[in-house]
């Protein structure tokens, strides 16, 4: 009697061919700029409540606090330490004869606040800011910080008066400028 069965053959197993490819982009920089708003930068500028002609030291609050923050956009993507100076110019009567008259000794004092999600700034404490004086550091950030939008409050803002011998009005220039640091 013949001998009679199925005899299994298997499908030959392939493999799925694969190859390799790259994807390449190139990032440029971003800006690194003060936010603009209507073609301004968003800095604060203060107004103070009045003040008296006085032999005694006086210290002046806000009378106006619409813009108290400071933003900056940082997309330079370089990781680079940055800060922003404010530099107070003398403050200079305006609106009388004595357009010389100046008040000698007079500062700024203001304290920055985060308001922005990101890394916290090596400075960022109580800042005073004398009239006619150099530049001063308000905010630094290390080597790869400080990267994206950021924004600060400025609080506790005060105008410290000493001596005041001339009436009028007074007005002073606070100049923001924003610089990449270099680290040592």
């Amino acid at each position: 009697m013949p001998l009679t069965g199925t005899l299994g053959v298997r499908a030959a197993e392939t493999a799925t061919p694969t190859s390799g490819a790259k994807v390449n982009v190139k990032v440029k920089p971003g800006e690194f700029t003060f936010k603009q708003q209507d073609s301004q930068a968003m800095v604060p500028s203060f107004s103070f409540s009045d003040a008296q002609v006085s032999n005694e030291n006086q210290q002046l609050e806000l009378s106006n606090k619409a813009n108290e923050k400071i933003s900056v956009n940082n997309y330079s993507g370089t990781g680079e330490a940055w800060q922003v100076n404010a530099k107070l110019s003398a403050l200079s009567l305006t609106n009388d004869n004595k357009k010389d008259a100046t008040i000698s000794g007079a500062y700024i004092s203001m304290t920055p606040s985060q308001t922005s999600n990101v890394a916290s700034p090596k400075t960022i404490t109580p800042q005073e800011f004398t009239a006619g004086a150099e530049s001063t550091p308000l905010l630094k950030f290390d080597k790869n910080e400080g990267m994206g939008s950021i924004e600060f409050s400025l609080t506790n803002v005060t105008l410290n008066l000493p001596k005041i011998t001339w009436q009028g009005s007074y007005t002073a220039d606070l100049t923001y400028t924003l610089t990449k640091t270099p680290t040592n």
